[in-house]
């Protein structure tokens, strides 16, 4: 059917990524709410950030295991559904040229059949740069691994390189090349876009008790009644999903709250990856940081060399030891600058700091 009620009108993978490529300008995409457009030290940086050290870019973002797992199937299923349906496999690498959408030869299985915002997003060992405005051929599709042994990868001591072993490309252009001659495509940052509130919308209304209703002033004061409502719910997150080009939950998802608030949690973490601090805000507002944020960052062992006798242990989870992380209770709310605390001495500071 035709978005909303379904994708056959559109491309899932070039509508959502679009908002973020620089394809569409800001003031041409009616889906971004509030923007900047060609901000350097913002969106610019890091679209080159993600760009491979072969293709003249940084190589540094490095997308987290726990980032990777969290995209479905392309059929909407988890990974772990898929895996025990032996839909979702760990070993094994691609053999033939097109056998699959997004994945080249030689890819790890388990990128495979993946939804089309993780092809949006993840520059997965082995994914295609494009950069086709590049005068050399030499820097034109190529595919990009991130094993020890290579340009990209760790390569002696060094880590200049995505700590995870998994790339990010979620602003990069097809067209932007980093090389003598080439250019790049000014990119728009997505501030506040339309899934934003479809999201928050939904989320909002199934933290509603059943049965029910709240009258609140909204614009030009009038009066309108809230209530939770499962239609309006499915209208908020319908379009999320088919633009996606996944299938809608199912009616028994809908009417379980909390596993619906789960869904809705994970859809987050998917929609708005690598935008700003969404991800980190809404762990801290759930209340959910105290438990996610001191999980270990995990990924690809990138120690591993691109040699056929021990290159699938380079996809083996590893912790990130050189990057620790520590979330304690304190950082739950902002400290007060200690001018402002001078302003007003009866203004106590947060607690812990």
């Amino acid at each position: 059917k035709n978005y909303p009620d379904g994708w056959a009108d559109l491309d899932p993978y070039a509508s959502y990524k679009a908002n973020f490529d620089g394809t569409l300008r800001g003031s041409k995409n009616s889906e971004l709410i509030f923007t900047r457009t060609y901000i350097k030290e913002t969106i610019t940086n890091i679209a080159k950030d993600g760009v491979p050290k072969s293709l003249k870019g940084n190589n540094k973002l490095g997308v987290t295991q726990k980032a990777v797992d969290a995209f479905y199937m392309n059929d909407g299923r988890t990974i772990d559904e898929a895996s025990e349906d032996g839909d979702y496999i760990e070993e094994g690498f691609t053999t033939t040229a097109g056998q699959y959408p997004f994945v080249p030869l030689d890819v790890s299985l388990m990128y495979v059949n993946r939804e089309p915002r993780f092809y949006a997003t993840v520059a997965f060992s082995g994914s295609l740069w494009e950069c086709e405005s590049a005068n050399e051929t030499q820097y034109k599709n190529q595919q990009i691994f991130y094993y020890r042994d290579g340009t990209d990868g760790k390569q002696g001591f060094k880590e200049e390189c995505p700590l995870t072993g998994i790339g990010f490309n979620k602003y990069n252009n097809r067209e932007d090349a980093y090389t003598t001659g080439g250019y790049r495509v000014d990119k728009t940052e997505p501030t506040i876009r339309y899934a934003e509130i479809l999201l928050a919308y939904a989320e909002a209304l199934n933290e509603l008790s059943p049965g029910k209703s709240y009258m609140v002033k909204a614009y030009k004061d009038d009066d309108i009644t809230v209530e939770y409502n499962l239609n309006e719910i499915r209208r908020a997150i319908k379009p999320i999903r088919m633009r996606a080009g996944l299938p809608d939950y199912k009616d028994a998802e809908y009417n379980n709250k909390n596993n619906l608030s789960l869904k809705m949690k994970r859809e987050r973490q998917i929609e708005f990856i690598g935008e700003g601090t969404a991800r980190y805000r809404d762990l801290r507002r759930w209340k959910d940081a105290l438990v996610e944020e001191n999980k270990p960052i995990q990924g690809c062992n990138i120690n591993i060399p691109k040699d056929d006798a021990v290159k699938q242990n380079f996809y083996k989870s590893v912790v990130v030891t050189s990057v620790p992380k520590s979330f304690v209770q304190m950082m739950y709310l902002l400290p007060f600058p200690q001018q402002e605390l001078k302003k007003n001495v009866n203004l106590t500071q947060n607690p812990g700091w």
